[in-house]
């Protein structure tokens, strides 16, 4: 039996946005938000996944293929009960990619994953 190996590039590439803080409108207690990205890529497709917390724990998980270099995607999750929305573009290849997040229907960051190295 012959396995044949594929011949396409492979490699991964991982990044933190810097995180924020956020102050809810109705006085609550101040949340830490924060960003890892991990980018996957197969010959010409690179596959984008985001985890988002808020203070140190998972609030939403998402990802979406980034292929030629362009893409967008949205995704949702929640913390303490309250919705967390998640909106993330990369507007073209190498140039970073910027997710904006909403906690409870309020804007609440904007974490910049920055560009490839």
């Amino acid at each position: 039996m012959m396995l044949l190996a594929l011949a396409g590039c492979t490699g991964t590439t991982e990044r933190d946005a810097p995180s924020q803080r956020y102050i809810p409108p109705n006085g609550q207690l101040a949340l830490t938000i924060s960003g890892h990205l991990e980018e996957t890529a197969v010959d010409r497709f690179t596959d984008e996944t985001i985890t988002i917390k808020v203070n140190d724990r998972l609030a939403a998980l998402g990802g979406f293929q980034a292929s030629q270099g362009v893409g967008e995607g949205n995704f949702i999750g929640a913390y303490g009960g309250d919705r967390i929305d998640v909106h993330c573009t990369k507007p073209a290849r190498d140039q970073g990619l910027v997710c904006d997040v909403a906690v409870a229907g309020q804007h609440a960051a904007t974490l910049d994953f920055g560009q490839a190295k």
